[in-house]
């Protein structure tokens, strides 16, 4: 009989309590459905994060129509300001193109002549010595190369002077003898076409120097910087009392000595330089066709 009223109180307390929990299970329900939910229609950050905002129109579908509408170009801005940057590019680019065009000759053939006066000026100052001139060897044909680098002996596998060439190389010779520039010691590198320039130019006692020589991929990077070392080295060398040195090389050589301010160092042209205190300063950069321009100024 004990056990029988024992079940009959357990029984009437698990009535009691299923009914007092019928009410959570019906919350518990709604609220899984909400989250349910709100996986299916993802919320703000704002939201998740714990703060709901005052109104959330967007949240629903039907409430899209509350978003006012806005331009292809309000809703992605990047393209336009991308176009907006080329075309920036494009005015710098044009602008620079321009100015380039409208350079005058004489700023385009002769670094710092750009009158006359300047011209006459660089002929009385070489007229006094003490200057190193570095001449690029004269016009080559471009259909021709070294091919036989090892052997310099070999003038027929060079790429050699043309008939431009020459004729610039004998003009130069003339106009520094026109114009009464002394001229002290002149080297040259060992290919055929910086010592025919010098040959065609006139001078005398010409030495020839692996220091000028072009080396390219035929010595090693060690050998071409040395060379470009004694380059800067004879540069900064004081020549003898009222006498300016040539020296007749390379572009390659001119570059690696000076760097890339003569990356556009053409045929023929000579840069001056002035040995001051162990250093050297550009005064002037000629092509070999104004050499008798200066010639006739500085008489």
């Amino acid at each position: 009989m004990r056990t029988i009223a024992w079940t009959l109180v357990a029984f009437r307390s698990s009535r009691l309590f299923l009914l007092r929990l019928a009410p959570l299970m019906t919350a518990a329900t709604r609220l899984g459905r909400a989250r349910l939910s709100r996986w299916a229609h993802p919320l703000p950050l704002c939201v998740r994060s714990g703060f709901t905002p005052v109104r959330q129109p967007t949240l629903h579908a039907k409430t899209s129509r509350l978003i006012p509408s806005m331009s292809k170009s309000q809703a992605n801005p990047a393209p336009q300001q991308s176009i907006s940057l080329k075309t920036l590019l494009s005015i710098v680019v044009g602008l620079t193109a321009l100015l380039a065009a409208l350079a005058p000759a004489s700023a385009q053939s002769g670094q710092g002549m750009s009158t006359a006066g300047d011209m006459e000026a660089l002929a009385q100052a070489l007229r006094a010595g003490g200057h190193v001139i570095v001449v690029r060897h004269g016009a080559t044909f471009s259909n021709q190369a070294d091919t036989d680098p090892f052997n310099l002996a070999n003038v027929d596998k060079q790429r050699n002077l043309n008939d431009k060439g020459k004729e610039l190389a004998k003009a130069f010779g003339v106009a520094l003898r026109t114009a009464a520039l002394p001229i002290g010691k002149v080297y040259t590198s060992q290919f055929n076409r910086a010592y025919e320039t010098a040959i065609l130019a006139g001078f005398k006692n010409i030495e020839t120097t692996a220091d000028l020589s072009e080396g390219g991929l035929v010595v090693t990077p060690d050998e071409n910087n040395r060379r470009a070392q004694a380059l800067r080295q004879m540069l900064a060398t004081v020549p003898n009392k009222g006498e300016n040195d040539i020296l007749i090389t390379h572009k390659p050589n001119i570059i690696d000595a000076l760097g890339k301010d003569w990356f556009d160092v053409r045929e023929g042209e000579a840069s001056i330089f002035k040995p001051e205190g162990g250093k050297y300063r550009l005064i002037a950069r000629l092509q070999m066709e104004d050499w008798p321009k200066l010639a006739s100024l500085g008489k």
